[in-house]
């Protein structure tokens, strides 16, 4: 089980923790305890990963919406929107349209509906490829 998943990974952890292999097995044990419901060693982890990729603006945005991810399952949503902020404000337009999606998502369900149109719209003039592209326009009923 998770336990016995934990003590390999605390092997690598210590063996290869400057290796890219041990970079990415922190964003591996993140996922598997998020999947395991441990969600602050999930967060912890997530935390470690972003530190280890910095400046590779696809990484840095996939666990930034991990992390956002992991902080709505704990049901924090300030420290989930502030995560899916970080993407949506990015310089780079990777996986913004999630980002978005996310946001219109909690703007939503807080009853912030003019807000959350807003996120919906920008999907839809922005992000024409986006796998959200039809959710978002059924949403403002297009």
């Amino acid at each position: 089980g998770f336990e016995s998943v934990k003590d390999d990974f605390d092997k690598i952890f210590k063996e290869y923790a400057n290796t890219a292999a041990g970079k990415l097995a922190k964003i591996e044990y993140a996922k598997i305890s998020f999947e395991a419901s441990k969600f602050d060693e999930s967060l912890k982890y997530y935390r470690s990963a972003l530190d280890s990729f910095k400046n590779q603006s696809y990484m840095e945005n996939f666990i930034l919406m991990a992390l956002g991810q992991v902080n709505l399952a704990k049901g924090d949503i300030e420290s989930a929107r502030s995560y899916f902020e970080k993407v949506n404000k990015g310089n780079t337009d990777i996986l913004k349209d999630e980002a978005l999606f996310s946001l219109a998502m909690i703007e939503e369900k807080q009853g912030n509906i003019d807000q959350s149109m807003v996120f919906y719209k920008k999907i839809i003039s922005e992000y024409d490829n986006s796998i959200y592209l039809a959710l978002a326009k059924s949403k403002v009923g297009e």
